[in-house]
């Protein structure tokens, strides 16, 4: 079975500090999982790799390929930062349609 989410070799450094070094992980299909640790061990810079926010070094598959472009990466992944900018006047539902984004056109819609 291949994982949907792989991770080897992950190594992040954030000016002349190393952040993660050689982080491997494996999530398999209907698994949920945990990321815990202390304040300042790499949580957030993990999930930052994840998304390709941040510069990195190792190897990253989704569904068993490398996403080469953002826009590959965004069908997979969908992320809601703790604290998300949402802009005044703007309904749930019309937050959630975001995640949909990469998946319509330049001029695609969601039906209702």
């Amino acid at each position: 079975m291949v994982s949907i989410i792989s991770i080897s070799g992950l190594t992040v450094d954030l000016g002349n500090q190393r952040i993660l070094e050689d982080v491997a992980l494996d999530i398999d299909a209907g698994e949920w999982i945990n990321i815990i640790g202390p304040n300042g061990a790499g949580k957030t810079t993990m999930l930052r790799s994840l998304l390709g926010t941040v510069e990195h070094t190792g190897t990253i598959e989704l569904d068993g390929t490398r996403p080469s472009k953002p826009i590959e990466r965004a069908r997979r992944l969908a992320y809601v930062p703790q604290s998300p900018l949402i802009p005044s006047g703007m309904l749930v539902g019309d937050y959630v349609l975001l995640g949909r984004t990469p998946h319509r056109g330049v001029f695609g819609r969601d039906s209702d």
